[in-house]
């Protein structure tokens, strides 16, 4: 397959921050919860038929055993609506108090490869094993976990700093004259 797949992504994080002392979620902060019709409606409309989108993990599976899928099943039904292919984020920047801070530990890509970690046989989107990767981000600091993500700095991995919708625009742009 050939076909170039233009992704964009939610940002959908729920990490602690200040070592440990207090969590962000990321959907709530952007109000997301709140306009995610409006979210999906947007991304169709600039032309993106593909969309990284992480669900909230932490409220799915708020306690050991227990899963409420209801926003995500809502979310999907309206992503198949609109023609919106998901690429499905289960793990993204943050598990369940329950289970630990798993993935903001350096140690993540051994945890993830690990039978005995609580993490173990999670689906995980492995970008860290792409062929390229784009990075759309504001600059370069190192976010609100306060580690440096591995991942930029490996020799498939290109950052395109900026303002996102301006980035996302110009990059759109530049796929659609090639």
């Amino acid at each position: 397959m050939n076909e170039f797949m233009f992704v964009t992504g939610i940002e959908c994080s729920y990490p602690t921050i200040r070592h440990g002392v207090w969590r962000v979620d990321e959907l709530d902060e952007t109000g997301h919860y709140k306009h995610w019709h409006e979210d999906l409606y947007l991304t169709r409309e600039m032309g993106i038929r593909f969309l990284r989108y992480g669900f909230s993990y932490h409220l799915i599976n708020s306690r050991p055993y227990h899963y409420d899928w209801s926003f995500t099943d809502e979310v999907l039904t309206e992503m198949r609506r609109l023609e919106i292919e998901p690429i499905i984020d289960l793990c993204h920047f943050g598990m369940p108090d329950w289970l630990g801070n798993s993935f903001q530990n350096p140690d993540f890509p051994d945890a993830r490869d690990n039978p005995h970690s609580p993490i173990a046989g999670m689906p995980i989107l492995e970008v860290d094993r792409a062929r390229s990767v784009v990075v759309l981000k504001r600059g370069t600091g190192k976010g609100f976990s306060g580690l440096e993500n591995p991942l930029f700095f490996k020799p498939a991995t290109g950052m395109l700093y900026g303002d996102a919708r301006e980035s996302l625009a110009r990059l759109t742009q530049a796929v659609q004259q090639t």
